[in-house]
């Protein structure tokens, strides 16, 4: 059976569905709670006019410390060979180990590179020449 997105119920799990899904949030809390709001709840009732209707909002969605948290626990969760960011400064600021994420860096490349060739088989480049 396939998981639907109203399927999925805690914060953990929506944020790593939008991490899997979406390689940028990988490199932002802020993106990766703005994702995780505007996959995971309904869209605004009306526009926020004032700091009591923006306290309101604020109450029905993660707050970011909530998500950074379940970002670092996903990571962890993976012995830090998933989701990890895909800029080598961000994983700089977050005191990642440098070999690791170099390593990961390369395959993640390498695997997205291979997901957009398609049927095209291994032993051809993207002009369907016969690598040599």
């Amino acid at each position: 059976m396939q998981t639907t997105i109203t399927s999925i119920r805690t914060l953990e799990a929506k944020a790593e569905r939008m991490l899997e899904k979406y390689p940028e949030a990988r490199n932002s809390d802020i993106v990766l709670q703005a994702l995780i709001c505007a996959n995971f709840y309904p869209p605004l009732e009306r526009p926020i006019n004032n700091w009591e209707d923006f306290v309101h909002t604020m109450q029905r969605v993660p707050s970011m410390d909530h998500v950074a948290r379940v970002r670092r626990k996903i990571i962890e969760k993976h012995g830090q060979k998933k989701y990890l960011p895909t800029i080598e400064s961000v994983a700089k600021a977050r005191k990642l180990n440098m070999e690791v994420w170099k390593t990961y860096a390369v395959a993640d490349k390498q695997r997205n590179h291979n997901a957009g060739r398609g049927n095209m088989p291994p032993n051809m480049n993207e002009d369907r020449e016969p690598l040599s």
